[in-house]
């Protein structure tokens, strides 16, 4: 009985085991016949692999980093299935294209009627495109622009053709010293009596200086393009007599030279930089030195030593010589402050994060006096877009931020009735904007627009001189205007279409006498 029941067991333990081995067998996957299509060839395998993913590296077939595949590298190999791998690559292209110049023709009244002259030559741009084009399997099937700059800027080509002025002649107090073409152009008493002062054509703009009593004009002029050269050189000439010949002064490589604002029109301000290559084409020294203009040069009086201590040094810094001659206010790429002449400390009144122009220019803060010296009105950036309008008291008592949102180029003009100043159209992309001009009371009210009187487009810059609070002299699209405040649209002074940088000056009637010896003494 025993052993039956041995053999018993043993049976109905080998009748499970094969029944088990049945049931495995018939659960085992059936491989799957797939074909891949890859590199222009067709890979035909059977495999057991569960998803696309498996199938491809049974096969043996690596992707790349950009390559695609249908269907997706998870899907789920099903019999038959077609697999597409599609080998993609991309390359980047540049390409310089050229700018073509334009032709610019100015009229110009110091030339005899409709006579041509070359005033620049012209000269074509470049521009290098970047494209990223994308391949499959050896076929473009995409191409777009990552990137373009301008390598090199188009020069226009200007010829001057001689004009005589169909203008109206309009009265004008004082004298008005302004640029035009490269040349020194002054007005004296009414529009028509205009006159050129240099005919070289190589003013640079960065010293433009009439003096208070409107009888010397101070002026940079470009005279070689030579890298080993001074950037410029500081010359000045009588404006009362005309024809009289210009004099060279000492001073070269001039980033900014100013008349001092007393009635002694001999003593002068300036700062100093050298000629570098490539742009800007110079590099500051940030320096700032008082001359007596009837003495040698040696005996130039040192008031900021040269120095790279902020940021953005190389571009230089502005200053402005407050009206009763005793400071100078200064702005750099991240400060505004005000400089001491006798003492010759500086005190930093403001400092602010500098705009990032992401190109060979710098932004500085423009600052204008009012007339009793004890305040100034700047312009400061209170995030990357933003640049309001500020009214700050020189001893750093009082700082008011008067408006917001008036933009980078607003260039506040401080005369006896109030502030004119820009206000751009878009304030939060200010830098290219356009321009109104607006006048407010010296605490901010009775603010108003002067300038366009109607819907016009604007200015696009704030270039503005005051000699008298009834009137102002400002640029509209490369042309001086005089614009009074009686409600009626300003009236055009010149017609050339290349007048910046106006100076006016009404000189007084009584003559002051001022020593300047404590000034500019050590």
């Amino acid at each position: 009985m025993r052993l039956l029941g041995i053999f018993s067991f043993m049976k109905q333990f080998f009748v499970c085991l094969f029944m088990l081995i049945l049931i495995t067998m018939g659960c085992q996957r059936t491989p799957n016949r797939v074909t891949i299509q890859v590199d222009d060839e067709q890979v035909i395998i059977s495999t057991n692999a569960i998803t696309v993913r498996e199938a491809l590296n049974v096969a043996g077939i690596t992707l790349n980093e950009l390559d695609r595949v249908e269907p997706d590298l998870y899907a789920q190999l099903t019999p038959e299935m077609m697999i597409q791998v599609m080998r993609i690559t991309e390359t980047i292209t540049t390409e310089l294209i050229i700018i073509p110049f334009e032709r610019r023709i100015i009229p110009n009244e110091a030339l005899p009627e409709d006579e041509q002259q070359l005033v620049q030559i012209g000269s074509n741009g470049q521009e290098q495109i970047t494209r990223k084009i994308t391949y499959q399997d050896g076929q473009e099937i995409d191409r777009h622009q990552v990137s373009h700059e301008i390598v090199q800027k188009p020069v226009e080509e200007i010829i001057a053709i001689g004009r005589k002025a169909g203008l109206s002649d309009i009265p004008i107090d004082g004298i008005v010293a302004y640029i035009s073409g490269g040349n020194a152009w002054l007005m004296s008493d009414h529009s028509s009596a205009r006159r050129v002062v240099t005919t070289k054509g190589d003013l640079d703009g960065h010293a433009f200086s009439l003096s208070p009593n409107g009888e010397r004009l101070l002026y940079s002029r470009n005279i070689t393009d030579v890298i080993t050269a001074p950037l410029n050189e500081l010359w000045q000439v009588d404006t009362q007599i005309v024809g009289e010949t210009a004099i060279s002064t000492p001073l070269k490589g001039v980033l900014y030279a100013e008349w001092s604002p007393q009635i002694s029109e001999t003593v002068i301000a300036y700062s100093t930089a050298e000629r570098s290559p490539g742009s800007p084409g110079w590099r500051a020294y940030n320096d700032l030195w008082l001359w007596d203009t009837k003495s040698n040069i040696e005996t130039a009086t040192e008031i900021v030593p040269a120095n790279t201590t902020n940021l953005y040094a190389w571009w230089g810094t502005d200053y402005y010589w407050s009206p009763d001659g005793n400071s100078f206010a200064y702005s750099n790429a991240s400060q505004v402050g005000i400089i001491d002449i006798v003492t010759k400390t500086i005190m930093p009144l403001m400092d602010f994060t500098p705009y990032e122009t992401n190109s060979n220019w710098v932004w500085l803060p423009s600052i204008a006096w009012s007339p009793d010296s004890r305040f100034i009105a700047t312009v400061i950036p209170s995030n990357p877009q933003q640049f309001d309008m500020w009214i700050i008291a020189v001893d750093g008592s009082m700082q008011i931020n008067v408006i917001e949102q008036v933009g980078m180029w607003s260039n506040p003009i401080w005369h006896e009735d109030g502030i004119i100043f820009g206000q751009a159209v878009n304030p939060l992309r200010s830098v290219d904007s356009h321009y109104m001009l607006m006048m407010m009371d010296w605490d901010g009210s009775n603010l108003h627009r002067i300038f366009p009187i109607a819907e016009e487009i604007g200015l696009t810059f704030p270039d503005v001189a005051v000699a008298r609070n009834e009137s102002i002299i400002f640029v509209i699209a490369d042309n001086l205007h005089l614009l009074d405040f009686n409600g009626l649209p300003p009236q055009a002074l010149t017609i050339d279409g290349q007048s910046h940088q106006p100076q006016w000056v009404i000189p007084l009637t009584k003559t002051v006498n001022v020593s300047v010896t404590t000034v500019i003494s050590d």
